[in-house]
């Protein structure tokens, strides 16, 4: 096996892994933020999520369902959403630079 193949699927394993880890902790900020009750409710998960899309794109205490406490929470989340889409993008490139060069 070519050894940019093998590169481009380890680079997609840590993705999926990455992505996995980010949904993780971004269940962890909604039971922090809106309680254990928010991730069996669907109704009030969907709710809230434009906040949670803010938390992750803006200054999370701009927020009314924002905590203090849930600072370090939020930081994770942010940096977990930074990793998967760097390692995607970089997959995404690796997998094209093998495209063409077939």
């Amino acid at each position: 096996m070519n050894s940019q193949i093998l590169l481009a699927l380890l680079t997609f394993a840590a993705a999926i892994i990455s992505f996995g880890v980010f949904m993780y902790s971004y269940a962890k900020l909604k039971v922090e933020l809106l309680g254990s009750n928010s991730v069996v409710s669907v109704r009030k998960g969907f709710e809230y999520h434009d906040q949670f899309i803010g938390i992750l794109f803006g200054n999370p205490k701009n927020f009314p369902i924002y905590k203090k406490s849930a600072n370090k929470l939020a930081q994770g989340y942010k940096l977990t959403f930074k990793i998967f889409l760097i390692l995607f993008l970089l997959c995404l490139i690796q997998f094209v630079l093998i495209v063409k060069s077939i």
